[in-house]
């Protein structure tokens, strides 16, 4: 992607990342920018140079509250397994009208596509590390939430037993099992946050690391990252988070497969094989 391509996408990825804050402090919601995004806002003071996503982590018991603030916008479109039936990942997203970001790779799930940030949810949780129940559930969960793929683009026997399944159980029954597994899985005096980010090796801190947030800088944008920032930092990308990674280095990753136009609607590019490149 070129330079003036990128800086159009991080416009509009800011132009999102505004509207969650907004929304999060209007309601009382807790949030904290993650993984990369964290990095950027801590390094960079800015999104990545080279990143083309934004990444916030939400109390799952707060999504009611977010999914209504976004219930009438004209602008923005809060996507999860209930608004977008064939959302196909286990967390929500945000996405920005008449924007494209889609997958080339999936192009034929009938999703809204628009440019987003992802908001993974943190779950209470008893333990330091996931035992082998909830490894199983998690993975449960990215099964059920990946149905309408494997539904659509499923190629493997497994696909289609998985395929099979979700005909029996409906989307009714999918989004059902989804989030009573969801629920099993807090325990609502943990001392440890459980980040659900799609696998079953997922990110467990105590609750110490996030704990009310602080303040960090997105593009001169006021956001909250986690209080121990350093400590969660260091766990995710070592001791020498800091370090500017050299060109071509592997640490420099952006989706290269993704169609990206901030001026189109994604409906435009159904069907057709037009991508940008990262």
């Amino acid at each position: 992607m070129e330079n003036r391509e990128m800086e159009e996408l991080h416009g509009e990825l800011l132009d999102v990342t505004r509207a969650v804050v907004e929304a999060c402090e209007k309601n009382h919601i807790r949030y904290y920018m993650s993984y990369g995004s964290c990095l950027g806002a801590i390094r960079h003071q800015d999104i990545i140079p080279w990143d083309d996503d934004v990444d916030f982590i939400i109390d799952y018991r707060d999504y009611d509250k977010l999914k209504q603030a976004f219930q009438d916008s004209k602008d923005y479109f809060y996507q999860d397994l209930v608004t977008d039936p064939e959302h196909f990942t286990s967390w929500p997203k945000l996405r920005k009208n008449n924007t494209t970001s889609m997958d080339v790779n999936c192009q034929a799930m009938d999703i809204h596509w628009g440019i987003c940030v992802d908001l993974f949810p943190i779950l209470p949780y008893d333990k330091p590390e996931a035992d082998k129940i909830t490894k199983l559930k998690l993975l449960s969960l990215q099964i059920l939430a990946r149905f309408p793929y494997y539904k659509k683009l499923g190629s493997s026997f497994q696909h289609k037993i998985w395929t099979l399944l979700y005909r029996i159980m409906g989307q009714k029954g999918r989004t059902k099992l989804f989030f009573r597994i969801l629920d099993s899985i807090v325990c609502p005096d943990g001392e440890y946050l459980l980040d659900l980010d799609g696998s079953e090796n997922c990110l467990i801190m105590h609750r110490d690391v996030y704990g009310e947030g602080c303040q960090a800088s997105l593009h001169g944008m006021p956001v909250k990252v986690p209080t121990k920032w350093d400590e969660y930092l260091r766990r995710l990308y070592g001791d020498n988070y800091m370090e500017i990674p050299p060109e071509g280095s592997p640490l420099r990753y952006s989706h290269s497969s993704s169609i990206i136009d901030c001026h189109k609607n994604y409906t435009e590019y159904k069907g057709t094989d037009k991508v940008s490149v990262g």
